[in-house]
């Protein structure tokens, strides 16, 4: 059969996709790049924002006279699927399967059944890690998710991935390990270790930074990274192996979510914001050249203006490479939605929403002016999207650069910076 597959949210879905891609390709089904083209149309959407829900159940309730005239098999799949379970199929009609983390391995046999007449299929289970063993290696990407953690054990107030995934479940480090040097020996230049909260990997007291130490034994990988890391599960010794190896990214995504200690408090993120800037602190002295991310969240209930404020405070004194920013959106069943009243009007969180982006968009120039005159190690990713005639990649501390110059795809060039935006630094090749 012919598929189309499209995948919005974290880096979860996206392997979650790629893992059932694989799947399907080696039962020889065809991919094909439009829903108007293919037998099975699947969607991974992301519960996290309501506003992403919203447009992924728009672009499948739109599918619905390609249905009829091609008897087209649709499947919702992810998190999303898990939460609303069997209220999606009253939602949109157009659905013939539902499927959540969990059950994802289920899929193919499911769509077969549904192509011989099932209907309305509902596949639920419980997240576990599975499913990673069904990853093709030997179509290794240039640069690839490795999971180490499903799931999260935390409960901050507004957020459904523990619903929706379940409590946390790390990987056997062999596993893990296992599966990152097939990936290198079949051509991945980039490995990237992943989990809600990735940080706190402990595996019978194998830690994070064990995992990284024995990870980077292995032959073959340019880059290592992780992502995303709780403020709380993060040390010293972590960031002593970010700094012990060239191999190791110079980036931490550490979601600070606010600069409000009442807010913070509210969400049940447990730190204040002293002991977060005290955690930047030590990464940065441990590891120098770092760069750092970060979420926030605008509009949570009940933030007053100057808790606002503090929000924009944090990200002009961290000096974010970026943050990821969001309108607060309530979430069903969260500790937010049943204990507080969302009583921050939309158009004040759109107002936070803008100008906060224009805090975190000034912090990112200074960083980039940072690099204007330096020459910076780049893993290159191919040809820029804007400019066939240029390149781009990545620094080690996640800096986007585009540049002229000869190279291929997983090189690593010097690249001379010449100019940049908040965004993008710009230069040529000099080695």
């Amino acid at each position: 059969m012919r598929y189309y597959l499209e995948v919005s949210g974290c880096q979860m879905n996206r392997l979650d996709a790629e893992i059932l891609d694989g799947v399907l390709r080696r039962r020889g089904w065809e991919r094909v790049r439009s829903p108007k083209e293919c037998d099975v149309a699947l969607f991974f959407a992301c519960s996290v924002r309501r506003h992403a829900e919203e447009k992924i159940y728009s672009h499948i309730g739109s599918l619905k006279n390609i249905k009829q005239r091609n008897n087209l098999i649709v499947g919702l799949l992810g998190c999303t699927a898990q939460l609303e379970k069997e209220n999606l199929f009253k939602r949109l009609e157009i659905l013939d399967l539902v499927a959540g983390p969990g059950a994802l391995r289920d899929v193919p046999d499911a769509l077969i059944d549904l192509q011989n007449g099932a209907k309305e299929l509902l596949l639920l289970g419980k997240e576990n890690t599975s499913y990673d063993k069904l990853r093709r290696c030997d179509e290794a990407p240039f640069s690839a998710y490795v999971r180490v953690v499903s799931g999260c054990s935390r409960n901050c107030a507004y957020c459904v991935v523990p619903r929706a995934r379940g409590r946390a479940i790390e990987r056997p480090p062999e596993e893990v390990l296992c599966e990152v040097e097939a990936l290198s020996k079949n051509g991945t230049k980039e490995v990237i270790l992943i989990g809600q909260d990735v940080s706190a990997y402990s595996y019978n007291g194998y830690k994070l930074a064990d995992l990284l130490r024995d990870a980077l034994k292995i032959e073959g990988i340019v880059r290592f990274g992780f992502v995303t890391s709780h403020p709380t599960s993060v040390n010293e010794r972590l960031f002593e192996v970010m700094a012990s190896d060239e191999r190791m990214s110079r980036y931490l995504h550490l979601p600070a979510q606010s600069g409000s200690d009442r807010i913070l408090s509210l969400m049940r993120r447990n730190y204040t914001v002293k002991e977060y800037l005290e955690t930047v602190n030590t990464a940065r002295r441990i590891v120098p050249e770092l760069e750092l991310a970060s979420d926030f969240i605008v509009g949570f209930p009940t933030e007053t203006e100057e808790e606002f404020e503090a929000s924009r405070r944090l990200i002009k004194e961290c000096v974010f490479l970026n943050s990821f920013i969001f309108k607060y959106s309530e979430r069903p069943n969260t500790l937010a939605a049943l204990k507080l009243k969302d009583d921050v009007p939309a158009k004040e969180k759109q107002r936070r929403n803008i100008e906060l982006l224009k805090t975190q968009e000034e912090a990112s120039l200074l960083r980039k002016q940072r690099l204007i005159g330096q020459k910076v190690r780049v893993l290159v990713e191919g040809y820029d999207k804007k400019s066939k005639k240029k390149m781009t990649g990545r620094t080690w501390n996640n800096h986007i650069v585009v540049f002229e110059g000869e190279a291929k795809r997983g090189d690593v060039v010097l690249v001379e910076v010449e100019r940049v935006t908040p965004l993008v630094a710009f230069g040529t090749v000099v080695c």
